[in-house]
């Protein structure tokens, strides 16, 4: 006879915000944002938010967000707080990651994170940036000398 085990995963927490996933960024300019703390379960729950910087793959800097001065902060149960917050950083080509740690169980429950990736001004964007013109001289030129023909055959 086999023996079946039902494993259930409690969810005990979400986080949201509105910042996309990659952001053209110039270190030492602030950014705003806004974030959804969800906490889904029956009881009131306290979360911290545990933050990393890194680069490559490889940690430079970590550590604790506080909310209203403190560590931990409490949802009730079946609700959301929003949080709204600003970050400088003094470099670019980093990722920040943001993640939800529950207290009961100390564990990371969700994350969220952006790229702050160095901002445009490089060959590639002055490049994209003129191709429309190009385009246009492109089709100017083809339609020039279809022009000068028509008027040759009045």
């Amino acid at each position: 006879m086999v023996m079946m085990q039902q494993i259930i995963l409690e969810v005990l927490g979400s986080i949201s915000w509105n910042l996309p996933s990659r952001v053209e960024y110039a270190p030492n300019t602030p950014i705003d944002f806004q974030m959804q703390v969800g906490n889904p379960t029956a009881q009131d729950r306290s979360y911290s938010l545990r933050a990393v910087l890194s680069k490559g793959g490889q940690p430079l800097w970590n550590g604790f967000i506080s909310v209203d001065g403190a560590e931990w902060f409490s949802v009730p149960a079946g609700k959301a707080a929003t949080l709204n917050g600003s970050f400088t950083l003094d470099q670019n080509g980093v990722v920040l990651t943001v993640g939800l740690a529950e207290q009961s169980t100390n564990q990371i429950v969700g994350q969220v994170s952006v790229e702050l990736a160095a901002s445009g001004g490089g060959a590639g964007d002055a490049l994209s940036s003129i191709m429309p013109l190009m385009s246009l001289g492109l089709v100017f030129g083809m339609i020039m000398p279809m022009m000068k023909g028509m008027k040759g055959k009045e």
